[in-house]
């Protein structure tokens, strides 16, 4: 999620239909806990910090408005990071991407020489950042679709552009903040193919999730799954494909690579309860760690938990607490407990878990939740960006 934008609106909606689906996409129910699991007693104690979503109070860019949220990830030293669209005030067509940090209880621009650079070259080309993360390898990866127009002129005009607005491709690129320089990373393309008339009549391709091994190589997803595999990160060769074996084609949410391997949340079809399935960079299944949770094969969307990957750990986060386990572990062990270190947002009934999206350099924790108004207007919804840190090692706000 974390405020993730859908590309070619049109393909990913019957695409994503098609594939949820097929694959039999699964849900918890609202009733349904993540197992309370064993406590380590000699953890440091976590305070939460509730980071607001909403960059537009503080971030203020002349001649361009700024949007609500955006693309939020963690730095690798902790820091909570945005990429957000700035819109030109003048046409709201035209558009620029702004990176935004959280110090000191504010959100504040800082400027890039590469992001300048980055706006400048593809003005003309219609790029639109869908995601993005740090390896650890120091770099940012940035992924973003190329459409046929600005995205923003489609939606001014839903119903006029409709026939006209398509993916034209999908990029990779990897980017060294320190020495400001941007290297594309050639990644195949899948064209939008299937047998139901709309498919049919749709030009363009379809998009793909990414994510960076400890070494650099990267995990690629796609839609359709043709282009499913392990590829280099520097000549975007295919290293290896992945074991059907492994169930990706069952995942119930985004993945996540670390040190040798990529874990993604899935249903075990004998018990119906959640597991994560832990695959090797060989694309072999290694693992599948089981946890309590149930989950209803009738129902159409995932809530929690929610899992993130770095080096040769596995996060896995709920309203019930942090969790995390080694890729050939048994089960979860709990490192932040709600009520052992009485916070208030990750075990309000009021919220549920939409994102864990990190953990930087001093165990600290980024979560993005939601209010559970599941049928409530978008509008009525609240987000939480929280962030969970040992107080003997990172000062909070």
């Amino acid at each position: 999620m974390r405020g993730k934008k859908l590309t070619g609106m049109v393909v990913a909606f019957i695409v994503g239909a098609v594939v949820l689906c097929s694959c039999g996409v699964a849900s918890e129910p609202e009733s349904t806990a993540v197992p309370q699991l064993p406590v380590e007693q000699d953890k440091a104690v976590y305070v939460e910090q509730a980071v607001p979503y909403d960059v537009s109070e503080n971030v203020q860019v002349e001649g361009y408005s700024t949007e609500s949220g955006g693309i939020t990830a963690l730095t690798p030293d902790g820091t909570p990071m945005m990429l957000v669209e700035l819109y030109n005030k003048s046409d709201e067509i035209e558009y620029k991407y702004a990176k935004v940090l959280y110090n000191d209880s504010v959100w504040f621009v800082k400027e890039e020489a590469w992001l300048e650079q980055w706006n400048k070259e593809t003005a003309e080309k219609n790029y639109m950042i869908e995601d993005f993360q740090y390896g650890e390898d120091g770099y940012l990866y940035v992924k973003c679709v190329e459409e046929s127009m600005p995205h923003t002129k489609f939606w001014s005009d839903r119903e006029k552009y409709m026939d006209d607005y398509y993916t034209v491709g999908i990029h990779l690129f990897r980017i060294n903040e320190d020495e400001n320089t941007i290297t594309e990373i050639p990644i195949p393309q899948e064209r939008l193919e299937g047998e139901e008339e709309d498919l049919k009549k749709m030009p363009g391709f379809v998009g793909c999730e990414f994510s960076v091994f400890a070494d650099g190589n990267l995990l690629l997803l796609s839609y359709q799954g043709r282009v499913n595999g392990i590829y280099s990160g520097v000549t975007g060769e295919k290293l290896a494909d992945i074991d059907p074996a492994a169930g990706v084609e069952n995942r119930l949410a985004d993945v996540s690579a670390g040190d040798g391997f990529f874990a993604f949340t899935s249903a075990d079809q004998e018990s119906g309860r959640m597991q994560v399935n832990v695959v090797g960079e060989d694309g072999k299944l290694i693992n599948a760690i089981p946890t309590e949770a149930i989950v209803d094969m009738e129902d159409g969307g995932v809530y929690e938990p929610k899992i993130s990957a770095k080096e040769d750990t596995i996060m896995m986060a709920s309203t019930e607490g942090i969790f995390e386990a080694e890729p050939a572990s048994s089960s979860f062990t709990c490192v932040v407990n709600p009520e052992k270190d009485n916070l208030y947002y990750l075990p309000s009934e009021g919220y549920f878990v939409m994102d864990c999206i990190g953990k930087g350099e001093q165990e600290d924790y980024l979560l993005f939740l939601c209010n559970d108004e599941a049928d409530a207007a978008e509008a009525s919804k609240v987000f939480k960006i929280c962030r969970y840190a040992r107080k003997d090692s990172l000062p909070v706000q």
